[in-house]
């Protein structure tokens, strides 16, 4: 298969990619065993690529244990295999990789993005995530100040690994043009939905 022009391996190959993962639970349960919609987002966005490659892809997770799921752009073993930190795709999540997720960054990132296409100015992807976080935070105060005090406490006891927080942010994002000059988080939200 080819994206942006460059031969990539087949999908069947990325279980052995992940190999090299500490196989961590998340509340007893063994984390291979949600690998598997992982996979299946991975292995749908290398499909649209594949026969679409100047296709933007925007993804929002807002589910439990989300943060995850977009690790195949991350790990390096996908980034040389298959080039994602090359693909034209952004992806945001609302919690992390062991985390149970809070509700309402899809309606606020909603909100943001249609003020903009309703004429009020105009913005970067990276823009409307944060403006959309800081609103998240501000509605959620409560849940942030408990995070702090957990955060404060892993690295006081030294229990890293052992995940207490929730509902963590977070976006990653490939490029935009095959060129790689632009990252999507600074594509204008005009420019892809009008």
């Amino acid at each position: 298969r080819r994206v942006h022009g460059e031969t990539v391996g087949y999908v069947h190959e990325q279980q052995s990619l992940l190999e090299d993962e500490e196989d961590q639970e998340w509340d007893g349960i063994p984390r291979h065993r949600f690998r598997m919609y992982g996979t299946m987002l991975f292995q749908a966005f290398h499909e649209i690529l594949s026969q679409t490659p100047s296709r933007k892809i925007i993804a929002l997770y807002q589910f439990c244990l989300s943060g995850g799921l977009s690790r195949f752009m991350e790990l390096q073993s996908f980034q040389s295999y298959f080039g994602t930190s090359t693909w034209p795709v952004y992806v945001m999540a609302t919690a992390g990789d062991a985390e149970v997720a809070l509700g309402s960054f899809l309606g606020l990132w909603l909100e943001s993005v249609v003020k903009v296409l309703e004429g009020q100015g105009d913005a970067t992807l990276d823009q409307i995530f944060c403006e959309s976080e800081k609103r998240y935070w501000q509605i959620h105060a409560d849940v942030a100040a408990v995070n702090e005090k957990v955060r404060r406490l892993e690295v006081v006891s030294g229990s890293e690994g052992e995940v207490c927080t929730v509902g963590t942010l977070k976006r990653v994002s490939g490029v935009a043009d095959p060129m790689g000059s632009l990252q999507m988080g600074e594509v204008s939200v005009r420019s892809i939905f009008l």
